[in-house]
């Protein structure tokens, strides 16, 4: 008999590229499967507590998540399905991007002037005062699991790059001072070669019209996504 989660990702496993963000996660027993069929899989993410939901069909989508009573952040395959989502949940922020995922096993060769290592509590200050795309507190799970990476230049942080929580490559900032200089793909190509280097899918989401980003990642070789991925949370 198939299992629960041998169900899950023959179903997503369809679009492998498209949900390779809810694979990943299963892959590596991190979710709790909340509810799984042959046309929808919802799920919670543990280390986030982000929920995700890949469903064919927008009314049993919108009944399968009432499974659950708080949502804060909710990934859906759906657009449709944004208006109910953010009623239903009080969700007051939306992020649409494109799935960029690093296919292939050989890790990116990496010539860089950046001194790139392990970041810790004592950057928290430098880098709250210059990045607020995620919480403090967050930043500072981050740092304390040594979880963000800086690339340093005669010990000066030149900028930094990390795994959000559910696992995909971002937190990507570059100081003013140092940018232009493709600093960021050298430090995407680290983080690409760390996932790796873990037996990991390196995977990113990029918003929609960030054409600066896609050029890094068209220029690392990852595969950008048709589709489009859907994001629903509260700042």
């Amino acid at each position: 008999m198939v299992n629960i989660k041998e169900q899950a990702l023959a179903y997503l496993s369809k679009d492998y590229l498209g949900n390779i963000d809810m694979i990943e996660p299963i892959r590596t027993d991190q979710v709790e499967l909340i509810y799984v069929d042959d046309q929808t899989v919802f799920l919670k993410e543990k280390r986030s507590g982000v929920y995700m939901i890949n469903a064919e069909d927008l009314t049993q989508a919108n009944k399968v998540v009432l499974l659950a009573e708080d949502i804060q952040s909710i990934r859906t395959n759906l657009k449709q399905q944004l208006d109910f989502l953010q009623e239903k949940f009080n969700l007051n922020e939306l992020f649409l991007c494109k799935q960029c995922v690093y296919q292939n096993k050989k890790p990116l060769p990496l010539e860089t002037k950046l001194d790139i290592k392990a970041l810790d509590l004592s950057y928290f200050d430098i880098i709250s005062a210059n990045y607020d795309l995620i919480t403090k507190e967050d930043l500072k799970t981050h740092l304390k699991n040594q979880n963000l990476f800086g690339g340093f230049i005669d010990d000066q942080l030149v900028g930094f790059i990390g795994t959000h929580l559910e696992g995909s490559i971002g937190l990507l900032y570059v100081f003013n001072k140092y940018r232009k200089r493709g600093y960021a793909s050298d430090l995407e190509a680290f983080m690409i070669n760390h996932q790796l280097a873990n037996n990991l899918v390196p995977f990113a989401q990029v918003k929609l019209n960030n054409f600066g980003s896609f050029a890094v990642q068209r220029k690392l070789k990852m595969t950008i996504v048709d589709k489009t991925i859907c994001w629903a949370y509260n700042t």
